[in-house]
């Protein structure tokens, strides 16, 4: 699935799951209540323009999580400015209000859009003792230069413990090319983004 390598960052960051919107038949309710806050977050699969009355621009997106899919309705006030978030294959976080109303799966009605990328996130980077970091150190600061953008990152050593938050000047784009290249070099189990 497109966002498996975003599942660290998506489950900090949301709410709700699409699986809290869905009507259970026989109860008749769903996990997310009329009203409430959410955040949820995933990819927008579809987009459907609609104008008002007043001729303004609104949207319906359907927004598909790694457990299934919530309908989100964008007024025209919201719409003007996120548009430029809301694009298919977008992967998002929508902030907004829950609408359930009875005999439907709920929606989200969007207040506000953040793009998975926009959000920061942090790449630790675990050596078993200080001296295997001390001797990788030169090597792993090469590779993270070559890597520009807004995630931290975190050396973690195991014995004795040890915890380095590395300057923002070191921050990395912490993507798939940089946490395989990362993984290449001190193993996938060392590597982690969240």
């Amino acid at each position: 699935h497109p966002l498996e390598e975003y599942e660290q960052t998506w489950r900090k960051h949301i709410t709700r799951t699409t699986a809290d919107f869905v009507l259970d038949e026989e109860s008749g309710e769903m996990n997310a209540k009329d009203q409430e806050r959410v955040v949820v977050g995933g990819l927008i699969t579809e987009k459907k323009i609609k104008y008002t009355r007043k001729d303004q621009v609104m949207a319906f997106l359907t927004l598909e999580d790694l457990v299934g899919s919530v309908e989100v309705v964008v007024f025209p006030r919201v719409y003007e400015q996120e548009s430029a978030r809301l694009v298919e294959d977008a992967r998002v976080f929508v902030r907004g209000r829950v609408d359930a109303a009875e005999d439907r799966d709920g929606k989200v009605i969007c207040e506000s859009i953040q793009l998975f990328d926009d959000v920061r996130r942090t790449l630790w980077i675990k050596f078993p003792t200080k001296e295997a970091y001390e001797e990788a150190e030169a090597a792993l600061l090469s590779a993270l230069a070559a890597s520009d953008g807004n995630d931290g990152v975190v050396i973690y050593v195991e014995n004795p413990r040890a915890k380095k938050s590395l300057p923002p000047n070191r921050n990395v784009k912490a993507d798939k090319a940089l946490v395989e290249k990362l993984s290449a070099m001190y193993g996938a189990e060392n590597v982690k983004v969240v």
